[in-house]
């Protein structure tokens, strides 16, 4: 195992790495890494912590989950055992990743959420 401090471009780990794995117990900052990987086409693997900054949880209705939640231990072993060695399940999650980030990360909803914010924050001013 390797570890890198702060590497400036993470597309080369991305393009080597067979899972994204987010074990966080805290949610700060890890929702751009993890929104990054699944746009890369790297299949994921959530905490529930991490997985709840998105506003899922292992109930959620949002068909299908574009990462795989471990809310424990034990689920979340399981979740990164069986994209390892489950092509079809690895493929599933690859597939619903990146088309999750097809439909949230469009240039337009961000100018939207952008424009919604400033609006807000200019209105707070007032």
């Amino acid at each position: 195992m390797t570890f890198l401090e702060s590497p400036d471009d993470l597309a080369p780990l991305y393009e080597k790495a067979r899972i994204f794995v987010v074990p966080h117990q805290y949610a700060a900052g890890i929702q751009f890494k993890l929104s990054e990987a699944m746009a890369a086409g790297l299949p994921s693997v959530a905490s529930k912590v991490a997985a709840s900054g998105f506003g899922f949880t292992p109930d959620s209705e949002y068909p299908p989950h574009p990462f795989c939640i471990g809310s424990t231990n034990t689920d979340f072993a399981r979740c990164v055992l069986d994209l390892n060695e489950n092509e079809a399940r690895w493929k599933e999650f690859r597939k619903n990743g990146v088309k999750y980030i097809e439909n949230t990360h469009r240039e337009s909803q961000v100018r939207s959420a952008l424009d919604r914010a400033l609006k807000l924050a200019i209105d707070t001013v007032k």
